[in-house]
């Protein structure tokens, strides 16, 4: 390093002397000016200073090139970070020895960069793909299973798409614990069904849970007409930290169900046929034969011999006197004139209950279409229901459609 220091005041002996010197002279009050030749080892000292940092710009953008505002860039391995603004650009210094640049934001999967000394760094940020089988959809947000203390329980398509009834409620009958359903009637497509999730709550007032399809509240009678297969997963929110979105309405529990969309790629058509049966369980106590009501009436017209209560009974009850060799003129008469009376109730036997009921069968098809790109995805489905009941003449036949459209339509504000 080389140096000249001129003194206002000459002090002899200091004239080209070292940095030290002049600053001992500094220390005493002594004034002085100093004129240095910036080479050598200074001017490498300042260069090195320069190159401790690289100044690094440029733009973030989704993949549908609309500027993301607010997308945080942070160089890796330090604290340092920027924003972007409202046109989705951002200026960055880099710290010496940092290469690389994390980019970020909210719903996007989260991007680093090598920055290879360039001065221009532009990069697109995808939308990050979650996994719904981790996810719990609570009122206007999802959270994760593990971050959610609620009392929440979810019934996945694959736990109901095989069975074949008609009410949606049935298809949850012992898959949440704590839910409770009871119908009142056994005719297909009844709306005669209590659905209870915090059990009952009032004497007078109403205590079905709430219904939620995709975000929109429907009633009890719709949720029971929802075909199987456009249901993804349906969520029950029990207690009252789940519920509190809703409000007073969610006071009873609230049933999140959430239907099939259409996704991204080739066109499929999915088509599938389910069979089933209903068969009346047997009955500990059955209907008596003909021949054993006969034998039934003529032990009780032995008993009481003089009743004259039930037509055939007294007519059993003469037959047993001519029998007996008792028997008047009276009533011999009375017993010819009653014969074919008789004849007709031991011909007699039928089963009423068999003629009452019968195997209900039970049919439905079910066809659906889905596909899309990036910006527009669709669902067609149509389906088709018949289930017999098991009383004969009652059952149910039932036609359903559904058409789900999500189509991306970026809306790019300028300022």
């Amino acid at each position: 390093m080389k140096a000249t220091f001129f003194m206002q005041r000459p002090i002899t002996g200091l004239r080209y002397k070292s940095v030290a010197a002049l600053l001992a002279c500094g220390s005493m009050g002594m004034p002085f000016a100093v004129a240095a030749e910036t080479a050598g080892e200074w001017g490498n000292m300042a260069k090195e200073t320069m190159q401790q940092t690289q100044k690094v710009s440029g733009t973030v953008v989704d993949k549908d090139n609309v500027p993301i505002i607010g997308a945080t860039v942070v160089v890796e391995g330090t604290s340092t970070g920027v924003i972007t603004d409202l046109d989705g650009r951002y200026t960055i210094d880099m710290p010496a020895g940092k290469n690389k640049l994390q980019f970020s934001y909210i719903g996007y999967s989260t991007l680093t960069v090598d920055v290879n000394s360039r001065a221009e760094v532009n990069v697109t940020l995808f939308e990050e793909t979650v996994n719904m089988q981790e996810v719990i959809v609570v009122g206007y947000n999802t959270v994760k299973r593990g971050q959610l203390t609620g009392a929440v329980d979810m019934v996945k398509s694959e736990k109901i798409s095989n069975q074949t009834s008609a009410a949606l409620e049935d298809r949850l009958q012992g898959k949440v614990a704590g839910l409770m359903i009871s119908t009142g009637s056994g005719q297909p497509g009844s709306s005669d069904v209590k659905v209870r999730i915090r059990g009952t709550g009032s004497i007078n007032g109403s205590n079905t849970p709430l219904y939620i399809l995709d975000g929109v509240m429907i009633e009890a009678a719709q949720f029971a007409s929802l075909n199987n297969d456009d249901i993804a997963d349906i969520q029950v929110l029990k207690d009252a930290s789940a519920t509190a979105i809703y409000g007073s309405r969610g006071s009873n529990g609230v049933i999140v169900i959430t239907s099939k969309r259409g996704k991204e790629g080739r066109t499929s058509v999915n088509y599938n046929l389910k069979l089933g049966t209903s068969i009346m369980r047997d009955l500990k106590n059955r209907m008596m034969t003909g021949a054993e009501n006969i034998l039934y009436q003529t032990y009780c017209a032995e008993q009481n011999p003089d009743s004259n209560q039930f037509p055939l009974m007294h007519l059993l009850s003469l037959e047993s006197k001519e029998k007996q060799g008792t028997i008047s003129a009276s009533e011999l008469a009375e017993l010819n004139a009653g014969r074919g009376r008789l004849e007709s109730a031991r011909a007699t036997d039928t089963d009423y209950l068999d003629l009452m009921t019968q195997n209900g069968f039970t049919m439905e098809h079910n066809v659906s279409v889905n596909g899309g790109n990036e910006k527009t995805k669709f669902y067609v489905s149509g389906s088709f229901l018949k289930q017999d009941g098991i009383l004969k003449e009652s059952g149910m036949s039932r036609y359903s459609g559904r058409f789900n459209l999500d189509h991306y339509c970026p809306v790019k504000v300028d300022k």
